[in-house]
C-alpha cells in the first residue's frame, strides 16, 4: 500500500485546492469548477477519485504488486508513507515538502527526494539517489545502493538502537562497496 499524504493529481503532483490550475479542475454534478473530488489520471496503475486534502491510498493485493516504480516528479505540500512488504522505487526529482515515512517494505530512492525520511521498525531505505535528512528508528534497515551504489543524505542522519545497516538493497548478496554519505550532522540515539 502506498499512502500519499495529501493526494496525487495528474502526472505526479500532490494537490490541495490552491494547487490545481483552472484547466485541470473537474466540474462536480452542479457544474462547480472545483468540487469536493478530483479524478487521478496519467499515473501508471492509478485511477481513483480523491477528496481534496485527504489521504490517498493505493492498495494492491495482486501477485504483481511486489515492485512499483514511480518516475514522475512529485511536488506539493503532502508527504509519502510507504506501507506493505513490497518495493517502491522513486526515480524522479521529488520536491514535495511533507515527511516521508517508511513503515514497512523497501523504499528505494534512485532520484532525488528533498523530504526528510524516517524509517520505522520493519522498514527499509535503499537506493542510490539523494534524500534530505534521515532518521532510522530502532528495528529499521538502511541499505545504501541498489546492488552497488551510494545513498546520499544532504542534511542530518540519526540512527537509533537496533538499526540494521545492510549493503545493497537490490539483491540477496550483501555488497561491501555500498555506502551512505551524509553532509549534515551524525546523531545516534
Amino acid at each position: 500500500m502506498i499512502n500519499l499524504g495529501k493526494a496525487i493529481n495528474g502526472p505526479g503532483m500532490f494537490y490541495t485546492a490552491q494547487d490545481i490550475p483552472q484547466e485541470f479542475r473537474i466540474p462536480d454534478a452542479e457544474g462547480v469548477a472545483y468540487g469536493p473530488t478530483q479524478f487521478v489520471a496519467n499515473i501508471p496503475g492509478v485511477g481513483a477519485e480523491l477528496d481534496s486534502g485527504t489521504r490517498y491510498q493505493r492498495i494492491c493485493d495482486d501477485v504483481h504488486c511486489g515492485l512499483e516504480v514511480y518516475s514522475n516528479d512529485i511536488s506539493g505540500h503532502g508527504g509519502l508513507t510507504k506501507e506493505g512488504i513490497g518495493t517502491l522505487v522513486l526515480t524522479g526529482n521529488n520536491s514535495y515538502s511533507g515527511p516521508t515515512l517508511v513503515n514497512q517494505g523497501l523504499l528505494a530512492v534512485n532520484g532525488t527526494l528533498a523530504s526528510d525520511v524516517t524509517v520505522q521498525d520493519g522498514g527499509v531505505l535503499g537506493g542510490s539517489g539523494r534524500i534530505g535528512s534521515l532518521t532510522a528508528n530502532a528495528g529499521a534497515t538502511v541499505a545504501p545502493g541498489n546492488s552497488i551504489g551510494t545513498l546520499n543524505v544532504t542534511r542530518d542522519v540519526t540512527f537509533c538502537r537496533r538499526l540494521a545497516l545492510r549493503g545493497g538493497s537490490g539483491g540477496g548478496r550483501q555488497q561491501r562497496s555500498d555506502r551512505q554519505r551524509r553532509i549534515g550532522a551524525d546523531r545516534r540515539r
